[in-house]
């Protein structure tokens, strides 16, 4: 038999909103045990008073108030916009690996923003915008999309916070709470950059200026 209080831990362990509210101590039992109450019917197979979850919800609150933040306290060093970039992807094969390694050696040089990720069946470069044309020439294959018009815009940060974790999560939370559509998410070892529209270049560096206070 499932118990309630496990079901009820799962959930609010899944409720980023109301864990955080639980762990600031501003979290109203009741109305919460009210929204979730038909999913811990469903995940327990049987009736469920209201009040239950509440006693739940309220053994579990001293653990909870004890635990670290979701988002950290950081502090940027810099950020750099680097724009227009563009955005290619192609099919991962043979001839896109031998291609993209090429890059450096025939179009790109050192002082150029360029990234690289392949995954198990794509390949994806960032590449500033003036390349765009040379770069689509080089490869000589259909890509499967180009997007252009975009920004990166690359933030820096201490090596301390690298043992930290979620800080990689607050800088993004950051700029989802504006509803800043992130395209593209590029890292080093202290080094973020975020690709994003021109359109939404704006809101994003305020997003992160608030990092530098």
């Amino acid at each position: 038999m499932i118990k309630i209080s496990t079901v009820v831990s799962e959930i609010l362990a899944n409720d980023e909103t109301a864990f955080e509210a639980m762990r600031e101590g501003l979290l109203n039992y009741s109305a919460y045990a009210e929204q979730i109450l038909d999913k811990v019917e469903e995940k327990t197979f049987k009736p469920v008073k209201k009040t239950s979850i509440v006693t739940a919800l309220s053994r579990m609150a001293p653990e909870i108030k004890k635990t670290a933040p979701l988002v950290q306290k950081i502090k940027l060093d810099d950020i750099v916009v680097r724009s227009p970039l563009s955005d290619i992807t192609f099919e991962k094969n043979q001839l896109t690996i031998r291609k993209a390694q090429e890059l450096r050696e025939t179009l790109v040089s050192d002082k150029d923003f360029l990234t690289i990720t392949q995954s198990t069946n794509e390949i994806t470069l960032i590449i500033p915008e003036s390349l765009r044309e040379d770069v689509l020439t080089h490869f000589g294959v259909k890509p499967k999309v180009v997007l252009d018009n975009l920004v990166g815009v690359s933030a820096r940060f201490s090596d301390i916070y690298i043992p930290i974790p979620n800080v990689i999560y607050t800088i993004i939370r950051s700029l989802a709470v504006k509803r800043v559509n992130i395209l593209e998410i590029v890292s080093t070892y202290t080094e973020i950059s975020l690709i994003v529209t021109q359109d939404d270049m704006r809101k994003t560096l305020d997003a992160l200026q608030e990092f530098f206070k």
